[in-house]
């Protein structure tokens, strides 16, 4: 099976993929194809949802700019040593704000995924010296629930990704936002792409607040319309490919998750 490409596809710079060959001892899939769809359907998510809602408003140009590199990482439980080596890949690619590596096949849930990140935040900064990592970490994950409570408790539904993802962004790219040496926008999306984790600040208060309201005024219903779209998009091609099912593949019948 053919990969499916958009304009919107081919501005996101050309994804690396680790390859396996097997499920068990018979089912063999074509994982470039696999990589291919894994791609398209986090390209989806970014321009119709990310973008049409104008969750960060520099994606857009970031994307078409060449500055987001997306990275398909296959296996149900990836390692934290098989993490470390794209993080330190990633690294060594200066000219790359942000980093997506997307897991078409892990079972972790939401909470796993927190747990992984943490422990691969830890070794991270051990292998690379405290304050010396060149990236921040954050996690996107297909089951967070919509929580309107607040603009802080919106954000893991801001995150809900087809795919579990980790984002990887560049510490010199948030420092430079900081000190005002970015444009505007790009400075304020850098600050919102890890918000859930930065200190408050005036354009972090800014960008969740405005990200709340923009659910408000959209309704969740619309976004969560397009990300179920979406989510059956991934369900049928994954399943096309021979894919093993995950446990979010129809997680917009979750009561939980959707109310």
């Amino acid at each position: 099976m053919e990969a499916r490409k958009t304009k919107a596809d081919e501005a996101i710079t050309p994804l690396r993929s680790n390859r396996s060959v097997k499920h068990g001892d018979a089912l063999v899939i074509d994982y470039d194809a696999f990589a291919g769809e894994a791609r398209r359907i986090y390209v989806r998510y970014a321009v119709e949802v990310v973008e049409a809602f104008t969750f960060c408003p520099w994606a857009r140009s970031a994307r078409e700019a060449g500055r987001v590199q997306c990275n398909v990482v296959f296996g149900e439980a990836p390692t934290v040593d098989d993490l470390l080596v794209e993080l330190q890949t990633a690294s060594a690619h200066s000219d790359i704000d942000v980093t997506l590596l997307v897991m078409p096949e892990t079972t972790l849930d939401r909470m796993g995924l927190r747990r992984l990140t943490s422990t691969l935040h830890a070794r991270y900064e051990a292998a690379s010296g405290r304050g010396n990592t060149a990236l921040a970490i954050a996690d996107f994950h297909p089951t967070a629930p919509l929580d309107m409570a607040s603009p802080e408790r919106l954000v893991p539904f801001i995150r809900k990704s087809p795919d579990p993802t980790l984002q990887l962004i560049r510490h010199d790219a948030l420092d430079a936002a900081r000190r005002g040496a970015l444009d505007g926008t790009r400075a304020a999306t850098l600050e919102m792409m890890l918000q859930g984790g930065l200190k408050e600040g005036p354009v972090h208060a800014r960008i969740a607040n405005a990200n709340h309201r923009t659910v408000q005024r959209e309704t969740p219903r619309s976004i969560l319309q397009a990300l179920e779209a979406i989510a059956r998009d991934r369900s049928a091609s994954y399943s096309q490919l021979g894919a093993p099912p995950t446990p979010w593949d129809a997680w917009w019948k979750i009561q939980d998750l959707v109310s």
